[in-house]
């Protein structure tokens, strides 16, 4: 009776995720395994957005007079999905496409900016004498921890591993 059961449950996942998910329920995806009873599912726990400065341009005017200044950036930064675990690109596609139905910012597998789009984007600034400021570029991208569940019939295995997905690459001004 209770094999019924989980083969019930086990179907029932991969039919959902097959159907597919909607961002209020998007915490679990699953791949169809080569049996009728075997794949794998993917949960993920917890997706937490973080926001790093990737390169900063200290601004300072040392005249007499106030003047303007504008950022200047030297590099282009790339910032791509990254597993902290070895998965193949079918599951590598699950993974991205349930991180981006579970969180409400657009999260994409690589941002690129170089450094003129990033001069491009930042700021004037007009400084009164020795006044300081700094232009920085920023990297935004979400992290989770992810339950990766293999299961055969009534056999199964877990692990688990984090995901960083990036969000996008900006400048801002910080006086």
């Amino acid at each position: 009776m209770n094999h019924v059961k989980l083969v019930v449950v086990a179907v029932a996942l991969l039919v959902g995720a097959i159907a597919g998910a909607t961002p209020a329920n998007a915490a679990t995806g699953c791949l169809r395994g080569t049996t009728t009873y075997s794949g794998r599912c993917f949960t993920s726990h917890r997706i937490y957005h973080h926001l790093r400065v990737v390169e900063a341009v200290p601004l300072v005017n040392r005249s007499a007079h106030a003047a303007t200044f504008h950022c200047s950036f030297t590099r282009t930064i790339t910032r791509s999905f990254a597993v902290a675990a070895s998965v193949s690109a079918e599951a590598k596609a699950t993974l991205f496409e349930l991180v981006d139905a579970s969180t409400s910012i657009t999260v994409q597998r690589t941002v690129t900016q170089t450094a003129s789009q990033a001069t491009e984007a930042g700021l004037s600034v007009r400084l009164s004498p020795g006044q300081r400021a700094t232009c920085e570029r920023t990297y935004g991208y979400v992290t989770t921890q992810i339950t990766d569940t293999r299961f055969s019939g009534l056999v199964s295995h877990r692990r688990k591993y984090r995901v960083r997905v990036p969000s996008f690459l900006g400048v801002r001004l910080v006086n």
